[in-house]
C-alpha cells in the first residue's frame, strides 16, 4: 500500500476505516451510474442518403454535460476498486477540459481532491467548467502537462489518473452493450416500417 499524505481539508471519514470509505465511494459511484442511465441516441437521416443510418450519442443529459462523463466515472471507479485511490488521496491528471471537468465531478462525489494540469493558454470557460465541479487548476506549458501531473502526484502522494494511458480500464461493457442494443432496436423498428 503506498504511503498516504494528510488531506488538506477536513476528512469526512477520519473515524472510519479505509474499507468503509471504499464501500461508500463505490456505492456513490454506482448510484451516479444508475442515475445516468444509458446514453440517449439520436437518429439522423441525411438528405440524399436514404439508406444511411447515423446515430449520435447525446451526452448533454449527464451532470457535467460532457461526453467524457461516463469515461471519467469508469476511470475513478477503476482507481478506487483497484486500490490506486484511497480516502486521503488526491487525483492529478493532464486535461484540456471535458475529462477534467468530469473527473473533478467524480472525485468530488467521493470526497477526494482533484487537480487538473492544463495548458497555460486554456480558455477561461474551460477552466471554469473544471473548477465548477471542485477541481483545482495548475497551468503549465502544453507539452509538459503529462509529466507535470505525474510529478505532482508523486510529490504529494497522490494518484496520476493518466486518462490516456489508463483508458483501457474505463470500458463500460454494460454501456457499450446498451448503445449497441439501442441502435439495433432503432434499426429494427425502422426496417419493420419499410417492409
Amino acid at each position: 500500500m503506498p504511503a498516504r499524505s494528510a488531506r488538506p481539508h477536513t476528512h469526512l471519514f477520519e473515524e472510519r476505516g479505509e474499507e468503509e470509505w471504499r464501500t461508500w465511494a463505490i456505492r456513490r459511484l454506482w448510484n451516479e451510474r444508475k442515475a445516468m442511465g444509458h446514453t440517449p441516441l439520436i437518429e439522423f437521416q441525411p438528405r440524399g442518403f436514404p439508406s444511411a443510418d447515423i446515430f449520435s450519442k447525446n451526452e448533454t443529459k449527464t451532470k457535467t454535460r460532457s461526453l467524457k462523463h461516463r469515461f471519467a466515472w469508469a476511470l475513478v471507479l477503476w482507481a478506487i476498486v483497484d486500490g490506486k485511490v484511497y480516502s486521503n488521496s488526491s487525483v492529478y491528471d493532464s486535461t484540456s477540459e471535458n475529462t477534467g471537468a468530469s473527473e473533478a465531478y467524480m472525485c468530488k462525489l467521493v470526497g477526494i481532491p482533484y487537480v487538473a494540469v492544463v495548458a497555460k493558454e486554456l480558455e477561461q470557460e474551460k477552466i471554469n467548467q473544471i473548477t465548477s465541479h471542485g477541481g483545482k487548476i495548475v497551468k503549465v506549458e502544453a507539452s509538459l502537462r503529462n509529466s507535470h501531473a505525474k510529478e505532482l502526484a508523486r510529490r504529494n502522494n497522490g494518484f496520476f489518473m493518466n486518462q490516456f494511458g489508463n483508458a483501457e480500464h474505463a470500458e463500460e461493457f454494460h454501456e457499450s452493450e446498451g448503445i449497441y442494443w439501442s441502435a439495433h432496436q432503432a434499426y429494427y423498428r425502422r426496417a419493420q416500417f419499410e417492409l
